[in-house]
C-alpha cells in the first residue's frame, strides 16, 4: 500500500510540474513571437522607443521564467528518480554483499582446505629437496673419505714395523703412567718411613724418641742389611758380611745399574730409601718443647725444620724420578723380542720392562741394519719411520719438560736455602748498601 501511494505521489507531482512547464513556455511563445508594434502617426518617438524596451523587457522575463520552470520541472522530475535509484543502488549493494557473505561462507572452508593441501605440499616439496641435498653432500663426503683412505691405503701399506708400533705403543703409554704414579707413590712411602724424620721428630718415626734413637735405627740398619767388614779398616762390628754391602751408597747399581727395577721386590726399594737418606742427610735433632713454641725463637725453629724439610721432600723427589722411570710394570715378551733382535743380551731384557726400557728397545729397533734394509723399495715404510721419529721427538719433549720442571723446583729450594743463610737485612745494613 505504502509503496502504491509513493507511485501515486510520484506521479501527481509529475503531471503538475509537466503542466507547469507547458504553460510557462505557452506564456513565453506568445511573448517572444509578438510582432513590434509599428508606431502610429500621433506616437512619438520616445513611445516608440519605450515600447520597444518595455516588449524586450517582457521578452527576457519570459526567457527567464521558462529556464526557471524548465529547471524546477527538471528537478522535480528528477528528485523521484534519485530517490528510486538511491533505494535501488542501496538494495542491489546490499544483495552483492549477502551474496558475497553466502559465497565466502561456502567458499571459506574449501579454501582453508587448500590452503593447508597448498602448505603441507610445499612443505613436502621442501623435506624432498632437502633430503636429496643431504644425501648429495653425504655421498660426496664418503666419496671423498673413501678416496682419502683409498690413498692411505696405497701409501702407507701395512708392513712389519707398522705392527711393532702397533704392538708397542701401548706398553709405553701404561709404562709412563705406571712410572709417575710409582714415583708419586715411592716420595710419600719414603717420607713417612723416615727421610727427614730426624729433623721432624715425625710421630711414629724412630726420631720421635730424640736424635740418638734416630742415629741408632739408622746405624742398625747399615750394621744388619749392608756390613761390610772391611769398611773402617775392619773396625767394624762382627758379622758375615752382607751380599748387599756398598748397595747402599752406590747409586750405579742402585739406580743406573739396570733399565729396569723390580720395586715390588723390598730389598730394591730400601736400597734406594737408604741411598736417599745418606745421598740427602737426615740430621738428627732434639724436639722443641712446648713451652718453647710460645716463644719467638721456638716458632722459628719449627718452621725453619719445615721449611728443611720441604726442601729435603724436593731433592728426593728428584731422586724419584729416575728410579721411577726405571719401575717395571708388567709383563711385555713383544718388547723382550724386540730387544733379543736388536742385540741385547738376554741378561739385561726384563719380563716388565719399563718406560725406560721399552723407550730404549723402540729407539735401537729404529736403527737396526734390519730396519733400514726394511725401507728398499718401499716409501711408505719411509714414511713409518718418520711418523715414529715424530713420535720420539715428542716424548723427548715431554721428558724434558718434565726434568726441566723438576731442575727448576731444586734450583728454587737451593735459591731460598742460600736466602735463609744469608739472614735477614737490617735497615742499618740497608742505608750502608744504598750508600755504597
Amino acid at each position: 500500500m505504502v509503496e502504491k501511494n509513493k507511485a501515486k505521489n510520484i506521479k501527481r507531482t509529475v503531471y503538475r510540474s509537466f503542466m507547469s512547464v507547458v504553460l510557462a513556455i505557452v506564456l513565453s511563445v506568445s511573448v517572444l513571437t509578438v510582432a513590434p508594434r509599428s508606431a502610429v502617426a500621433c506616437e512619438t518617438a520616445m513611445q516608440v522607443t519605450g515600447a520597444g524596451a518595455l516588449m524586450q523587457t517582457l521578452q527576457e522575463a519570459a526567457l527567464m521564467a521558462l529556464q526557471n520552470a524548465l529547471t524546477s520541472f527538471v528537478a522535480s522530475l528528477m528528485a523521484p528518480f534519485e530517490a528510486i535509484l538511491d533505494a535501488l543502488i542501496g538494495s542491489t549493494d546490499d544483495a552483492i554483499r549477502q551474496d558475497l557473505s553466502e559465497l565466502w561462507d561456502k567458499w571459506k572452508g574449501g579454501l582453508e582446505d587448500m590452503t593447508e593441501q597448498l602448505n603441507v605440499s610445499y612443505i613436502d616439496r621442501t623435506r624432498q629437496q632437502g633430503s636429496m641435498l643431504d644425501a648429495q653432500m653425504q655421498s660426496m663426503a664418503q666419496r671423498y673419505t673413501e678416496t682419502l683412505e683409498l690413498e692411505a691405503n696405497r701409501r702407507m701399506r701395512p708392513s712389519e714395523q707398522m705392527c711393532v708400533v702397533d704392538t708397542i705403543n701401548p706398553y709405553l703409554l701404561k709404562a709412563e703412567e705406571t712410572a709417575r704414579a710409582m714415583g708419586v707413590a715411592m716420595e710419600n712411602e719414603f717420607f713417612a718411613g723416615g727421610i727427614g724424620s730426624g729433623a721432624m721428630n715425625m710421630v711414629g718415626t724412630a726420631s720421635e724418641n730424640g736424635p740418638e734413637a734416630a742415629l741408632n735405627a739408622d746405624y742398625d740398619i747399615i750394621i744388619n742389611d749392608y756390613l761390610d767388614p772391611n769398611y773402617n779398616g775392619g773396625d767394624m762390628p762382627a758379622g758375615a758380611p752382607s751380599p748387599r754391602a756398598g748397595d747402599e751408597y752406590n747409586p750405579a747399581k742402585v739406580l743406573f745399574g739396570k733399565d729396569t727395577i723390580d720395586m715390588t721386590d723390598p730389598d730394591n726399594r730400601q736400597d734406594l730409601a737408604v741411598y736417599t737418606r745418606l745421598a740427602l742427610g737426615n740430621p738428627a735433632m732434639k724436639a722443641i718443647p712446648l713451652r718453647a713454641t710460645e716463644t719467638t725463637h721456638g716458632q722459628r725453629t719449627i718452621l725453619d725444620r719445615q721449611r728443611y724439610q720441604a726442601r729435603l721432600n724436593n731433592y728426593a723427589g728428584a731422586l724419584m724420578d729416575p728410579a721411577s722411570n726405571r719401575s717395571s710394570v708388567t709383563a711385555a715378551p713383544e718388547v723382550g723380542v724386540m730387544r733379543m733382535s736388536n742385540g741385547t743380551l738376554a741378561g739385561n731384557i726384563s719380563a716388565a720392562p719399563s718406560y725406560r726400557e721399552i723407550r730404549k728397545a723402540r729407539s735401537q729397533q729404529m736403527w737396526t741394519p734390519r730396519y733400514m734394509n726394511d725401507l728398499t723399495g718401499m716409501p711408505h715404510t719411509a714414511e713409518q719411520k718418520q711418523v715414529d721419529i715424530y713420535a720420539q721427538k715428542i716424548m723427548d719433549v715431554q721428558d724434558m719438560t718434565r726434568n726441566m720442571e723438576r731442575i727448576g723446583m731444586i734450583m728454587s729450594a737451593r735459591l731460598g736455602q742460600r736466602l735463609d743463610t744469608l739472614g735477614p737485612i737490617d735497615s742499618g745494613a740497608s742505608a750502608d748498601i744504598k750508600a755504597q
